[in-house]
């Protein structure tokens, strides 16, 4: 009774058999060590990762921006316990931009068929075939739309 701490507690384990205990102890300490350091590199990763994403306010409602925000505010604190909700928050961004690539690919489509359509009017002009009109082009806007379609077409036929 009159020794130190670490000398009865060796006392103690040899008298009760516990050394299994201490032992047991032991090994879940270096596991939970393990763990920890296995979670701290996985949070760096996605930390890293998410910090990478810039957001711009895109769309005509105020949701992709007010998306962007919450995101960023997420990103100020390191995504400090909410990943996951960054996560879904990146996930919304993603729909978004698809959202805005499909009605640019759209329009894309259109303008690539108007000059296919202007280039074949062009080519039967060049053959004279067909003389093209502008008096036909209601617009003001449609009118310098087609001229300045011409004038790409003849810089690209001169290279």
């Amino acid at each position: 009774l009159l020794a130190g701490t670490s000398e009865r507690s060796e006392i103690f384990r040899q008298i009760f058999h516990t050394g299994l205990y201490q032992e047991v102890q032991c090994r879940l300490k270096e596991a939970t060590k393990e763990q920890q350091k296995a979670y701290d590199e996985i949070r760096r990763s996605i930390i890293q990762s998410m910090s990478g994403t810039i957001c711009q306010e895109k769309g005509e409602d105020g949701n992709y921006a007010r998306i962007g925000q919450e995101f960023e505010e997420l990103e100020k604190n390191g995504f400090e316990g909410k990943v996951e909700r960054g996560l879904e928050l990146l996930s919304r961004l993603l729909q978004c931009d698809k959202a805005v690539l499909e009605e640019t690919e759209k329009k894309l489509g259109v303008l690539e068929k108007r000059i296919q359509a202007e280039d074949r009017l062009l080519g039967k002009e060049e053959q004279g075939t067909v003389r093209v009109s502008i008096s036909a082009l209601t617009e003001e806007q449609e009118i310098l739309q087609f001229l300045e379609i011409l004038r790409e077409i003849a810089a690209a036929a001169e290279n």
